[in-house]
């Protein structure tokens, strides 16, 4: 691809007109821009990034900015935060002392090392008991957590390393870079262009962005991936499915079921789809055609 062909995959423009070339932008390319991402979320600003093959928003995991994040997207201030944390840390999130019968701490490590070491996925489990309440969710009696990874080979795990490094918490609250439906009405997709992004959140006067290298390069190193937020699977509550043991579908995003039974086929579990899980995300299109 030539360099011409290539900043044209980096201008986005909007329905409205509104177009940003977001190669003066901070990029995950290069760790001194990782550095000052890293340093504006310590200090509470959000960050959106480039996560796998689309984008996310970082805040400070304490009550009060999660709440304000909330209200930014148009959510009740209240709404449980999922954890953003790194590959070697998503383990701590979770009590694996209280795994349904089926389930062995290894058996469940031994899956998620599966799925991360394909690409973005979700994680729901029994919380671990250190966590607050603004972070963890309830399903029935049982309180969980649930955090989204990006896998181990996307850069964005750089930002988040540098920012738990400098807080006291051992994660960073992750939330999909769209709007809330109580804000606009519609279900609104997680953006996967960075331009777009800063127009829906431009109320935001302080969001910092960190953009990908390459759109292109970001969206070919997923292949079978939707572009838009990831699939979540839980492993809190006893599950079977064809006469197996089996995992939860919490949400149907961007890893295909094929590939998720495949994964979980290869531990001898099967997926059982929680009603959550049954229907998939929508994925958000633009007005501007496709390149490269």
């Amino acid at each position: 691809m030539s360099p011409r062909q290539e900043l044209s995959t980096l201008i986005a423009r909007t329905q409205s007109g509104y177009e940003l070339d977001v190669t003066k932008l901070l990029c995950l390319a290069n760790d001194a821009d990782i550095e000052l991402a890293a340093e504006a979320l310590v200090e509470g600003l959000p960050v959106a990034s480039g996560f796998a093959n689309f984008y996310v928003i970082y805040t400070r995991a304490d009550a009060a900015t999660v709440a304000q994040m909330n209200v930014w997207k148009g959510r009740p201030p209240d709404q449980t935060g999922s954890i953003g944390t790194t590959t070697l840390r998503v383990p701590t999130l979770f009590d694996f002392g209280k795994l349904p019968p089926h389930l062995t701490e290894k058996r469940v490590l031994d899956v998620m090392e599966a799925f991360l070491n394909r690409g973005p996925i979700g994680f729901r489990g029994v919380a671990a008991p250190d966590l607050p309440v603004h972070m963890t969710g309830k399903d029935g009696d049982v309180r969980t957590a649930q955090t989204i990874v990006p896998g181990y080979t996307c850069p964005s795990n750089k930002l988040v390393a540098r920012a738990i490094e400098q807080v006291p918490e051992r994660y960073v609250y992750i939330t999909s870079a769209n709007l809330s439906h109580h804000r606009t009405g519609v279900e609104e997709p997680a953006h996967w262009k960075p331009a777009p992004l800063i127009f829906d959140f431009r109320h935001i006067v302080n969001l910092q962005l960190i953009r990908h290298a390459s759109e292109d390069v970001a969206h070919k190193s997923y292949p079978g991936y939707a572009e838009m937020s990831t699939t979540v699977i839980s492993f809190h509550r006893p599950a079977k499915a064809d006469g197996r043991p089996a995992l939860r579908l919490e949400r149907y995003g961007s890893m295909d079921l094929p590939d998720v039974r495949a994964v979980l086929d290869r531990f001898d579990l099967g997926l059982e789809i929680a009603d959550s899980g049954k229907q998939r995300l929508q994925q958000r299109t633009y007005d501007f055609a496709r390149e490269g």
